[in-house]
């Protein structure tokens, strides 16, 4: 099954997109990101690799094998 764009799968599956769930097992772990370079596999749309970019971490590389889940309108 392929998934859909980025933008089609973020409005169907929203109310499990949850952001603030996501920064609060952040919290959890414990790990500071501050200066390190990540590696989001199975990155989808990006919601880890965001997360990771707003705590300061070096560089993030995201990897999926769907290329339309990803979504590059976050990156500057």
């Amino acid at each position: 099954m392929k998934y859909p764009k980025h933008n089609v799968y973020e409005s169907m599956y929203a109310k499990y997109l949850d952001q603030e769930s996501l920064k609060i097992l952040m919290d959890l772990a414990g790990e500071d990101m501050t200066g390190k370079r990540v590696m989001d596999l199975c990155g989808g749309t990006g919601i880890c690799t965001e997360e990771a970019l707003r705590r300061d971490a070096q560089s993030v590389i995201l990897v999926d094998g769907e290329t339309d889940m990803v979504s590059l309108n976050w990156i500057e």
